[in-house]
Formats: C-alpha cells, sequence, structure tokens
C-alpha cells in the first residue's frame, strides 16, 4: 500500500488543529476565570495549554515525533548517498526525537543546574539559561549546513526555528518574569501568555513539517516499512501437516 502525502495538505491538517487547540485553550480560560466555571466537564483539564499530560502536549509530541522520523528517512537517503550533510540530518533527528521526549516527560523541567544562583527576571525558570546557549550552539554548528540547503528549504527552516524559539524561549521568559513578580502561575493573564507560546511552539513545528515533506517531495523521498521473517527462524511455521512423497526408490526398497 502507498499513501501519497501533499505537503500543503498535511500543513493545512496541522494549523486546523493547532487552530483548534488555541480556541478551546482561550474558551475554557474564559469560563474558568470569568465565568468561574472550573471543572467543564474535563473541558479545561483536557485543553489549557499550561496543563502537562492532555490533549495539547500529546498532539506536540507527536508532531515532534514526526518530525524527527521524516528526519530520519532524509539523513538515511544521504547516508546511503554518501552526502556531506547526513550527519547533520541526524544531529536533527535525534534532537527532535528528544524534544518528542521532552514534552511527553518534562525533562526540561528538572534542570536546576541554576537554581543555586536565585535567578530572577526573565531567567527565573532557570532551564532557559541551557535553552538559550543551546539555541546558539546548534545555530554556529548548523550555519553552513543551513547554506546549503536549497533557498526555499532554507528560509522554511529558519522560520520554523523562529517562530519555535519565539514561543519556547522568548513568551517562555516572559512567563517566567510574570511569575517572579505575580508569585503566581493559575490566573488569567498567565494562561493568555501560554496561549501565545504554545501555538508559537506548534506553528513552528507544523511549518517544519511542511519544509521536511516538500523537500522529500522534490527529490522523490518516500517512507516504507517491510516486515521480513525472523533470521532465527528460516522455515514458515504451518499447521498443515508435512506429507511423506513416495518415490520410486521407495517402493523398490519394500
Amino acid at each position: 500500500m502507498v499513501l501519497n502525502v501533499k505537503p500543503k495538505t498535511l500543513v493545512r491538517i496541522l494549523a486546523g488543529i493547532i487552530v483548534c487547540l488555541t480556541i478551546t485553550h482561550f474558551v475554557s480560560q474564559y469560563l474558568k476565570h470569568v465565568g468561574g466555571y472550573t471543572h467543564q466537564w474535563g473541558l479545561e483539564r483536557q485543553f489549557n495549554l499550561v496543563n502537562e499530560a492532555n490533549l495539547p502536549a500529546w498532539y506536540s509530541a507527536v508532531a515532534l515525533l514526526l518530525s524527527a522520523l521524516l528526519l530520519s528517512v532524509v539523513a538515511g537517503r544521504e547516508r546511503r548517498a554518501g552526502g556531506r550533510d547526513a550527519w547533520h540530518w541526524t544531529g536533527l533527528a535525534v534532537i527532535f526525537f528528544y524534544l518528542s521526549l521532552d514534552e511527553a516527560a518534562q525533562i526540561h523541567e528538572m534542570m536546576t543546574a541554576f537554581d543555586g544562583l536565585h535567578p530572577t527576571g526573565i531567567f527565573y525558570y532557570s532551564w532557559v539559561i541551557v535553552g538559550v546557549a543551546f539555541v546558539g550552539l546548534i545555530g554556529l554548528c548548523y550555519l553552513g549546513f543551513l547554506t546549503r540547503l536549497p533557498v526555499t528549504t532554507r528560509w522554511t527552516f529558519v522560520s520554523a526555528g523562529s517562530l519555535y524559539v519565539a514561543g519556547a524561549l522568548g513568551i517562555e521568559m516572559l512567563e517566567a518574569r510574570y511569575h517572579y513578580v505575580s508569585h503566581t502561575w493559575t490566573d488569567l493573564s498567565y494562561a493568555l501568555l501560554v496561549g501565545v507560546e504554545e501555538p508559537l511552539e506548534m506553528s513552528g513545528i507544523a511549518l517544519f513539517i511542511y519544509g521536511i515533506s516538500s523537500y522529500l517531495a522534490r527529490s522523490g523521498g518516500t517512507l516504507s516499512i517491510r516486515f521480513v521473517e525472523d533470521s532465527s527462524q528460516p522455515y514458515p511455521l504451518s499447521s498443515t501437516p508435512a506429507v511423506h512423497t513416495v518415490h520410486h526408490t521407495d517402493r523398490s526398497a519394500a
């Protein structure tokens, strides 16, 4: 079976999901903080972008994992062709796999290396210090890689990365400062900030997926899975009893 995927159709589907998740977040927060409806039959719990382990978090983890999978396809093809950027594509696949894992397991929130310095303001969430350094390092390592990409792919990647970093670090720093000043992260203002941060991250990933899938489409990239027999079981198992064929020499011997 071959499934043909058009990059524009794919990104439209992802954009539709992002819009629905964003609208539902704002509606649930309005009902909670303005209307006084705290439970909402689970609506606020499942669609609050501030929360973890809910539907928006699951979507983000899946989108990041899809990015890692597509990057792995490109990396594998580059290795087979002896391309000079095979390791760059592989590195991106590993990074996005980690980001998917982090989205699901909240690993970055366990980073407390700078907590002893008692950071304040925009660095109140001390993990962003590591995040800023990591983004700068990756930017330097991938400058040459970006220049070797096709122009359309290059600027799609740059735009996608800018959106993602603007949300994951830029708005996150504003949230950190607000949390530090107001001593709360459960009010409407904080929820509104997150309502900007998360859609920016999701949009960045959706645009990045569009960039990778378009790159694969232009170069004839395909993804296929084939199941093969286990090498330790050379013969297929069968419930049909074996049939002994009597040859002429057998009858003569009898």
